[in-house]
């Protein structure tokens, strides 16, 4: 322990206070960032006007001040002008051995005058002398800081020969130095630096700003620090008006609807779109969007009215945009993905009264007013000739909602002739080469601006929009695609570049895009390299634009190996837009100095919906062109010296993480909402590999757990919102101006506060795990892993998830949906999952989901090929608000499979229902064959006493065993397949029954063995389906029974092809049930159905008839025949 006298006491208490305040210690931007920096020296001499050391000494003289004092004030001044900081320090060399490097620290105001700023450095320079006898190592120490001899935040270091020891500034400098000197009354300067981080020509245009503040400050020392302009005229020029020579004439009183319809005079018999199978020209794209028009008019839609737009990637999400641009309104995109509390919100801030979707995604959202969905037959009848025009070019097109800093999103409005200017700007960047030959991807979220790229720039080109439906992250399907559909033009975000382009090059597929944009942060410049190998004509955007300029509005074309800097810029001004790198002082700055990004042009967004504050500050009038607007993005930016821009960060909290931008404020606001977190901060951190995620620190109560945070902010926040990593604390520190001390902050791979390192590792305890282990060792870069690891805490997110499903894809030959790993994040839960798609033979009742216990299970049966791996995603999809059991079929593991008739199938599950639960009520569920096993399940339990409080019947219409056909379930699955691969059915005929079993068995021996067939076909299980198909012709329907039947029908299976009306199949059931029949249609076909997306609103549906089911009996109203269950 040391022990100070009161003298120095008083210095180290000076110091603490002077430096605990965080003050800035700006770095003079380099030129170069290189992974090593060797300690190099370098000098340039600089030119000093005559007159402005004439000017200088007659200043100090009549101001009583030392020159260095005015000198040192004038480098305050211009690092401010630098940084936009306010309170910053300078290195000034000591002239005492124990603190060889004085930090000066003084805080100017921009409004203080610039000679107000040369009292305060001369009394902080005097005070930081007075206490510079202290040791630099205790010092050091008190502040908490690791070094060496020096302070290390000084970057720089100003100094005057006369006074300062030359050689002792040489030997003691950083990487940069500002030395002056006075020779025969006569000023000079230079450079001492570090070549390998600095250029002489950016030293001496720093020299020349410098300069210009001194003339300045040396004319008027009254002048404000806010109007001192470091730059001239000429240069002001060269930054402001000739960078942003961008006009291009277009029509811009041209609305969509008029842009479109050329397009439709030009190309009536072209593909519009191509989705899945699907086709529609731009003639009938036309007219089925004029139809919904006037579906959506005579609801009353008008210019400028907003019209949610809740739809899947699809032809149908093509046709309400068009239908909503036409009729007049601005249509307000709603991704699925988004929770039912998110979109709620959305469509109520927005004011929509209507909203356009399909039927099987409504489950879940509330909604006030009325949605339109496109199952119904309304505009079949309406005309499908052009509408005429309710809106203009000035009107609003659309809104998507960003973002927002107070905890909730913020629709940005977007009139017509911005989305037009988007158009032109691509077609003039690309001089002309994008047009109606193109085939643009269309597989960004709705809700993503990134979607009016890949809609309105092909639709307002005649180009074809190839619709891809599947997970954007899952890039074995993009690829493949890309290549079948043969994509020219797609937008790919970063974090895609590096999986998707290793898809390519192992699959061995022809990349064929031509036209390429990235954006929505910054890509890696070795990614790009990659793909300008795979084709080196291809024309690779790298693009940036906030929401609010209407996607894009800048541009960049990458060149192979163009830099060795690793940063790719993200270009200069589009077509028709204007970007202006600004100071703190609103001034610009030139090549090489950071600033705030600020856009103007024809892209500009009309502000925020119903936030005219928010506008007002965000959007401001632009001095550099009087009568317009420009944007505040909030990115700190730099020029280049060829023109382009380079981007460096935000200038707030707000970040962008995989192409979505996130308002910090947001998630923590998000976070303190539940009730166990006192406090919330979320920074980004970033991981070995130097990819970014979102790290909570969170003051919380001991009785909750970082799992149970998890799942309760996944429901309020997409998953890309939801932080990596959680790091509880005890108290957040402070620093002593009672900020937040985010220097204090533990990291969370080395504090025992995370509650990664909280939980006890357990090492995996059989061979699937210790590979699993394995798997996860490598996407996340971690070591060890151990079972029990959340794979999101462990720094998973989106991208790394579609990583580990790859790999566990390949390694396991199981194919696992990414909601899979969500659902299960831990290597035991994984593990579990594998085993139960396949691997469990403890029995035919298997625990799918363990619920709340206090709620009545749902058991579920199985189909007719007597499998459970069905039901995985519906099971999931009640987390743990119900436990979920499903019955696979009796001998499912064993090699012979039991020949039982269907009222012997239920007797058995009834038996085993009753060991899991000896009483009613029941809640049952079957699917396809299933359906007719669960109805007799219950018309068994009603005949012993029992209640079904809840029956659900999905996909199946009852049917007598005289409209079945026979089944041998020894000869039938076996020929049934054998034909199925092209053996000859004439050669099988002239075979003798026996001799037909041989040649099918050996066709399916062979196929098992060379992995073609899957297990689920392999023959004991085509013998389980044949021997179920048996037993359901065999079987009577008999009843009626009590209960009431839920009935799910699949809108695309062929229960419903033809004439078929659900009305008839719901007739059907009705005859066998003294309770009523209500009727669902879900969306997808018989199997589809049971899977993403159609399956979350599928168990929505059922949750909330269970909870009806559940009231109705604890009111002991059950029994009453007349209640129904909607």
């Amino acid at each position: 322990m040391i022990v100070y006298d009161k003298e120095m006491l008083e210095r180290k208490q000076y110091w603490l206070d002077t430096l605990r305040s965080e003050p800035a210690f700006p770095d003079v931007p380099s030129d170069y960032k290189p992974t090593e920096i060797v300690f190099e020296r370098a000098s340039l001499s600089l030119s000093v006007d005559p007159a402005v050391t004439t000017s200088l000494l007659r200043v100090c003289k009549d101001s009583d001040l030392l020159m260095y004092t005015f000198l040192l004030a004038v480098t305050k001044i211009w690092l401010y002008k630098y940084s936009g900081r306010q309170e910053i320090g300078v290195g000034v060399p000591s002239h005492r051995p124990t603190l060889k490097l004085v930090p000066v620290v003084s805080k100017l105001e921009p409004a203080q005058s610039a000679k107000q700023v040369i009292l305060e450095t001369k009394r902080s320079l005097t005070e930081a002398y007075q206490h510079q006898e202290f040791p630099i190592a205790q010092l050091l120490d008190e502040l908490g800081v690791s070094g060496d001899e020096r302070l290390p935040w000084l970057t720089l270091i100003v100094s005057l020969d006369n006074i300062h020891d030359p050689d002792f500034v040489e030997e003691e400098a950083p990487d940069l130095a500002l030395m002056f000197g006075k020779v025969d009354g006569v000023l000079s300067a230079r450079w001492l630096y570090n070549p390998e981080l600095y250029q002489e020509s950016s030293l001496e245009q720093y020299f020349e700003h410098y300069m210009q503040a001194l003339r300045l400050v040396l004319a008027d020392s009254s002048i404000s620090v806010q109007q001192i302009d470091l730059l001239t005229e000429s240069q002001k020029k060269q930054w402001v008006v000739d960078c942003n020579d961008t006009g291009v004439d277009y029509d811009q009183h041209a609305t969509l609807s008029e842009l479109f319809e050329h397009q439709v005079e030009l190309h009536p018999e072209a593909i519009a779109v191509d989705d899945e199978g699907r086709q529609m020209t731009y003639r009938e794209l036309n007219e089925v969007a004029n139809q919904w028009a006037r579906v959506l008019r005579g609801k009353g839609v008008r210019a400028n009215q907003p019209v949610g737009i809740m739809l899947e990637r699809t032809t149908e999400f093509i046709v309400a945009i068009l239908a909503v641009t036409k009729a007049g309104g601005m249509y307000v995109p709603l991704s699925t993905d988004y929770p039912a509390e998110r979109i709620h919100y959305m469509l109520e801030d927005s004011g929509c009264l209507i909203a356009l979707t399909k039927k099987s995604l409504l489950s879940g959202v509330d909604f006030a007013g009325e949605w339109i969905c496109f199952e119904d037959k309304g505009a079949s009848e309406e005309s499908k000739e052009n509408l005429p025009l309710q809106n203009g070019a000035n009107d609003l097109a659309y809104m998507i909602y960003t973002s927002g800093s107070t905890g909730a999103p913020k629709g940005v409005m977007i009139e017509h002739r911005s989305v037009h200017h988007l158009v032109v700007a691509h077609e003039v960047l690309y001089s002309g080469q994008i047009d109606s030959q193109d085939r643009f991807l269309v597989c960004t979220n709705i809700s993503f601006d990134a979607s009016i790229f890949e809609t309105w720039l092909p639709l307002l080109v005649g180009a074809t929009l190839v619709m891809y439906a599947g997970e954007k992250f899952d890039v074995m399907r993009l690829a493949t695609s890309m290549e079948q559909k043969k994509t020219t033009v797609a937008f790919i975000p970063p974090a895609l570049l590096n999986p998707l382009y290793d898809e390519f090059m192992e699959s061995g597929r022809k990349f064929p895009l031509t036209k390429m944009f990235v954006g929505g942060e910054a890509p890696k410049r070795e990614h790009l390299e990659n793909y300008v190998a795979l084709n080196p004509d291809l024309m690779l955007l790298n693009g940036y634009g906030p929401t609010e300029t209407t996607v894009i509005c800048t541009g960049y074309f990458y060149q192979s190996k163009s830099s060795i800097d690793p940063n790719v810029p993200i270009g200069r001004p589009m077509a028709n837009m204007q970007t202006y790198v600004l100071n703190a002082d609103m001034q610009p700055v030139s090549s090489g100095i950071s600033g705030e990004l600020w856009v103007g042009g024809d892209g500009i967004a009309r502000g925020y919906w119903n936030q005219p504050e928010l506008t007002a500050e965000r959007f401001v009038e632009n001095p550099f062109r009087p009568g317009t607007k420009m944007y505040r993005t909030g990115d700190i930016v730099k020029w280049l010296p060829d023109g382009n821009i380079q981007f460096i960060g935000r200038a707030d909290h707000q970040v962008k993480i995989r192409g979505y931008r996130i308002e910090l404020g947001e998630v923590e606001n998000r976070l303190v909402q539940h009730d166990a977190v006192k406090n919330a901060l979320v920074l980004i951190k970033e991981d070995s590999q130097g990819e970014k995620y979102l790290c909570a620190y969170v003051e919380m109560s001991s009785e909750a757990t970082n799992e149970d945070l998890i799942e309760w902010i996944a429901k309020r926040l997409p998953i890309y919102m939801v932080p990596s990593a959680f790091v509880r604390v005890d108290q957040l520190p402070l620093t002593p101006n009672g900020k937040i001390d985010r220097r204090a902050l533990p990291e969370p791979n080395q504090s025992s506060s995370t509650v990664h390192d909280k939980q006890a590792y357990l090492a995996p305890r059989n061979e699937l795990e210790q590979t699993m282990v394995k798997l996860w060792e490598e996407v996340l870069q971690v070591e060890p892993i151990g079972v029990l690891d959340n794979f999101f805490v462990m720094g998973g997110h989106s991208l790394k998830a579609l990583q580990l499903v790859n790999k566990v894809t390949k390694t396991f030959d199981r194919s696992l949906p990414l909601s899979v790993l969500f659902k299960n994040p831990t290597v035991a839960l994984l593990c579990e999952v594998l085993q139960s798609h396949a691997d469990d033979a403890s029995g035919n009742l298997i625990l799918l989901n363990e619920g709340d216990e206090a709620v009545p299970p749902l058991f579920v049966v199985h189909g007719q090929g007597g499998g459970i791996i069905n039901f995985v995603h519906l099971a999931q999809e009640f987390e743990s608000k119900r436990t979920v059991y499903a019955f696979q079929a009796l001998g499912y593991d064993d090699e012979e499979p039991m020949e039982l008739k269907v009222e012997q199938m239920a007797e058995r599950y009834i038996a085993e229902m009753r060991q899991v639960s000896p009483t009613g009520p029941y809640n049952l569920m079957g699917w396809s064959f299933g359906g007719i096993l669960v109805y007799e399940i219950t018309r068994q339990l009603e005949e012993q006493g029992e209640t079904v409080a809840y029956l659900a019947v999905c996909d199946v219409r009852p049917r007598s065993h005289e409209e079945l056909p026979a089944c041998d379930p020894e000869r039938d699955p076996l020929i049934r397949y054998a034909l199925l691969q092209g053996l000859d059915e004439s050669r099988l005929a002239e075979l003798s029954e026996e001799e037909q079993l041989r040649v099918c068995q050996q066709l399916i021996s062979e196929e098992v063995s060379d992995g073609v067939l899957e297990e689920e076909t392999s023959l004991p299980k085509l013998r389980i389906n044949a021997i179920n198909g048996l037993a359901l012709r065999q079987y009577q329907l008999i009843g009626p029974i009590r209960a009431d039947i839920h009935l799910f029908l699949a809108l695309e299976d062929s229960l419903l092809e033809g004439d078929v009306k659900p009305e008839e199949i719901v007739g059907l059931w009705s005859g066998l049930t003294k309770g009523q029949v209500k009727h669902v249609l879900t969306g997808g076909d018989h199997y589809s159905m049971l899977e993403p997306p159609h399956i979350q609103p599928l168990v929505g549906e059922i949750c909330g008839q269970l909870e009806k089911r559940v009231e109705a009996v604890v009111n002991g109203l059950f029994m009453n025949e007349d209640i129904g269950t909607d």
